[in-house]
């Protein structure tokens, strides 16, 4: 049962082509957040930056998916070399 739920989370969480936690994570992270800050606690220490692809829908119609998938995946590995791994978005409650 367990490992079904995980692979569900997985399923519903993480974007099946970048393999990055989707906006669904994010919020669910964001809203946890969010409420340990309501309740006081002061131990949080958190920073928040934003990667967004610009006109990827337009990309996709003038080149097609297989490009549009190619600028999605290319940017990950970019990004994620500039963040040390400690700081990278986690949430770490599950």
């Amino acid at each position: 049962m367990k490992e079904h739920i995980s692979s569900l989370n997985q399923q519903v969480f993480v974007d099946a082509l970048t393999h990055v936690k989707n906006k669904g994570a994010f919020s669910d992270f964001a809203n946890d957040l969010q409420n340990r800050i309501d309740m006081g606690d002061r131990s949080l220490e958190f920073a928040v930056g934003v990667f967004d692809c610009d006109d990827l829908k337009l990309i996709n119609d003038l080149y097609g998916h297989v490009k549009g998938r190619y600028i999605s995946q290319s940017g990950k590995p970019c990004n994620m070399q500039r963040i040390p791994a400690q700081s990278r978005f986690q949430d770490r409650r599950r």
